[in-house]
């Protein structure tokens, strides 16, 4: 058995954020008149307190005053898809923390005593789908390779924000400390989700054969388990821990399998919305109200003889998550991420040909970062009464461009969807760039949420009308009407 006393005078610097849910525990802590209160921390301090009165009848170091603390001056509020959250940093002396290390994650080193001391637990309470409140005990647990550059940034990863240099575990245990679920993180990102699927099974650290893949989804692993009895207190406004002793007490072996996201708060690592190479948050992408088969509705614009008189436009459009709104990325209320679009148009006198359409995934479906690309198909926007474009760039072209359009069109319609790699931004982005050289190309930054997104090409236009671009029209209005094809 190891065991050794760190001495140390630790100061963390506590923020906060939001997140996602996981599934109710089961307390069996009588309903009371929290349940039927709007939640806000004085709730939930409120709620808290009836818990720790039932710390006779469980032994549980969470609910014992004695032995947890909460800093409920750094405690804060937020709301995720309309519900809201409450995140508490805790001071816990006596804790234990699972060294977790999956075999499809990137570990570099092998976690050790270091990683518990350094990682660290909060208290999240938050309403279920029935107005019942809840609590998960929160474990915050970094990578080796992290502490080694970056250990003084720890106490500010959150629900709500994840250092995007964070690369660790974040652990969702109930009250009764059984663990739901487990998220692994990369460079502030959710890239995994483990659910266990069978009652653990305590070994000794003597035991082989810590890892070992039990299925192509699912892990047989064995985590080492550290105990850690800190001294330490609360000032105002931090958590100082003084001295901790620290023990490997044995392991814990369990099969865990790939899971999708639950219903607690968790970082919304999966941002809605229209582009990016990061992540994006869990909704459900519709696939077009009215599908269309490109390769044929293009050659209608053969229909529009091609001469000195023929013109070629183009334009490119973004339908706000929140008309009047153009920054927020996802409307809760209406599951709307926002949509980026193209509209073509060839004309010759009276004679006009006009093609509004965007890239979808072929069928409703939950896309999310845990899922691979899946099929696409193009849509036609006006069909859709409830497409905007709330901005919108034209160009007018020359037929050798209008031609590149299409042919780009076409060939990038047989892609994949994929919410996180390749979806309607970055596809419109490629359709309109083939008709652009030079410094006239949408070079569009990540959005404020790490990535290209239909929000963030809206401020790109707009940057570009306030710079007196004028091709660029913010004034919202439908799609452009798609003509028939005779």
């Amino acid at each position: 058995m190891y065991q050794m006393k760190i001495t140390q005078t630790r100061l963390l610097l506590l923020t906060v954020l939001i997140a996602v849910g996981c599934q109710k525990n089961d307390i069996g802590f009588e309903s009371t008149e929290d349940d039927s209160r709007e939640l806000s921390l004085e709730v939930a301090e409120s709620h808290y307190r009836k818990l720790t009165r039932s710390v006779a009848k469980r032994s549980n170091p969470v609910l014992d005053s004695t032995l947890t603390e909460l800093l409920w001056s750094r405690a804060y509020q937020s709301e995720q898809r309309g519900k809201r959250y409450v995140e508490v940093p805790a001071s816990t002396k006596r804790k234990q923390i699972a060294l977790y290390r999956f075999p499809a994650d990137s570990v570099k080193y092998e976690p050790d005593e270091s990683v518990g001391e350094w990682s660290m637990q909060r208290l999240l309470f938050f309403k279920n789908a029935s107005g019942k409140m809840e609590e998960r005990l929160l474990t915050y647990i970094p990578d080796k390779a992290y502490l080694m550059e970056r250990k003084a940034e720890m106490g500010l990863n959150t629900i709500r924000k994840m250092q995007d240099r964070f690369s660790g575990y974040l652990e969702y245990r109930s009250i009764d400390m059984e663990v739901i679920r487990v998220l692994r993180i990369e460079d502030g990102v959710v890239v995994r989700s483990y659910v266990p699927s069978a009652s653990a099974e305590i070994v000794q650290p003597e035991d082989e054969d810590t890892m070992s893949p039990a299925s192509v989804d699912c892990y047989n692993i064995c985590t080492p388990i550290w105990q850690y009895v800190c001294e330490s207190y609360l000032d105002d406004e931090n958590i100082i821990t003084l001295e901790c002793s620290t023990q490997q007490t044995g392991q814990t072996c369990q099969t865990y399998c790939s899971g999708e996201p639950g219903t607690d708060p968790d970082p919304d690592p999966w941002p809605p919305g229209g582009g990016g190479s990061a992540s994006a948050t869990n909704h459900i992408a519709v696939a077009p109200v009215s599908s269309i088969n490109l390769q044929s509705r293009i050659e209608c614009f053969n229909s529009v003889p091609s001469n000195s008189s023929t013109q070629y436009k183009i334009t490119i459009h973004v339908h706000s998550a929140v008309q009047g709104s153009p920054a927020v990325e996802y409307s809760f209320s209406d599951d709307d991420p926002g949509h980026a679009y193209i509209t073509l148009e060839k004309s010759n006198g009276s004679n006009i040909q006009r093609l509004s359409f965007g890239f979808y995934p072929k069928v409703d479906t939950w896309v999310s970062i845990n899922k691979l690309p899946i099929a696409s198909g193009i849509g036609e926007e006006y069909s859709n009464l409830l497409r905007r474009s709330d901005i919108r760039l034209t160009r007018t072209i020359t037929a050798t461009k209008f031609n590149n359009a299409i042919s780009q069109a076409l060939t990038s319609s047989g892609k994949l969807y994929d919410l996180n790699d390749y979806n309607c931004t970055d596809y419109a982005l490629e359709v309109f760039n083939s008709t652009q050289t030079g410094s006239q190309e949408l070079d569009v930054p990540n959005s404020n949420i790490g990535y290209t997104t239909p929000a963030g090409l809206y401020g790109y236009l707009d940057q570009k009308r306030i710079g007196g671009d004028s091709g660029v029209s913010n004034v919202s209005s439908r799609p452009p009407i798609s003509t028939n094809c005779n």
